[in-house]
């Protein structure tokens, strides 16, 4: 953190044009409306609970099955996952298949997702997985080749051994008959890993920089934010559309923490007033201004993949910003 922070902060200040700020107050001023910038930087512990099951299954097709306990219900691990399968294994996006929240099937060391922990807990064990799966295919390899399986190779969905190759699917194929496997190995071709923190202090630290812009009318109270700029560390990221989506979503869930949202009771009776969304106010497209996003990737030195979590950056950052940014606004009029 001692290094991310620094160059967090210079990137989003320019991102966001701090040092032209006071030009743009002056425009709304003339227009009649209190303007204030605020930042808001955090750094947060991300990792969740200590254990997670991950298993790689192959088919006697070739086809890739991830068996998870992490969920996913919106972060995209179905996408993520298959590129973690694609890098390590070298098949096709395509020929992967998340299966997820079955309790049938889920590996019995599962804890679910939350605390931005699947893309370190689940993401290794899914590396490793690749790593026992490879491991096997070269024994079986070996023997269709006729070569030791020290000597057997695998990148890009291919074993080779010397001037000779076999493809992940003919592999997958032949661990499923017994007459094509060596001795001792039994059929079958897959993978798990138990991920296991090695104690309390073995999480990523996700950071970032986020600078709001806001607007407040003197005579009616109303605050718009105009501008949002955001620079986050979260590690290695994976898939940046996808972490961008996440920001976007947790930048506006904390602009609702800071603007919007309020649960409601009757003083009399203590009965909730605010018990669906007709009545709870949560913030809308048009209360969004258009967000100007980054990363400073750091890898983390916690886990093999160098990633840190990113679904709670947004709310994590965004409502200190935007709370601080109205103060700035309203020193004007001297509050």
């Amino acid at each position: 953190s001692d290094v991310a922070l620094p160059i967090s902060m210079e990137m989003a200040l320019k991102a966001a044009d701090w040092d032209g700020f006071a030009k743009r107050r002056a425009e709304a001023k003339a227009r009649g409306k209190l303007r204030g910038i605020g930042m808001g930087f955090f750094i947060e512990g991300a990792g969740g609970r200590p254990i997670e099951e991950m298993k790689v299954r192959v088919t006697k097709t070739g086809k890739v099955e991830i068996v998870c306990g992490t969920y996913s219900h919106g972060q995209g691990h179905e996408t993520v996952y298959a590129q973690l399968i694609n890098e390590f294994m070298g098949l096709p996006l395509d020929d992967v298949t998340l299966i997820q929240g079955d309790t049938d099937v889920m590996p019995d060391n599962a804890a679910g997702t939350f605390g931005s922990r699947s893309s370190m807990m689940g993401g290794v064990g899914i590396k490793k997985s690749c790593e026992i799966v490879v491991e096997k295919g070269k024994q079986i390899a070996g023997h269709l080749l006729q070569a030791p399986p020290s000597e057997v190779s695998f990148a890009d969905g291919v074993f080779k051994a010397k001037a000779s190759s076999v493809t992940f699917a003919e592999v997958a194929k032949a661990a499923y008959d017994p007459s094509k496997l060596p001795d001792g190995v039994p059929p079958g071709l897959e993978g798990s890993f138990l991920y296991k923190r090695r104690g309390e202090n073995d999480q990523n630290y996700p950071n970032g920089c986020h600078i709001a812009e806001v607007e407040v009318d003197p005579d009616t109270g109303h605050i718009d934010v105009v501008k949002f700029t955001a620079v986050d560390d979260c590690g290695v990221v994976l898939n940046p559309f996808i972490v961008h989506g996440q920001m976007h979503g947790g930048i506006a869930q904390g602009l609702g923490q800071a603007l919007f949202e309020n649960v409601a009771y009757d003083p009399q009776s203590g009965q909730l007033l605010t018990g669906s969304y007709m009545d709870y106010c949560m913030p809308r497209a048009y209360n969004l201004p258009h967000m100007n996003l980054g990363f400073n990737e750091i890898p983390s030195v916690m886990n093999e993949l160098g990633v840190k979590g990113a679904g709670e950056a947004g709310c994590c950052g965004a409502p200190s910003a935007i709370v601080h940014a109205t103060i700035d606004a309203l020193k004007e009029v001297g509050i």
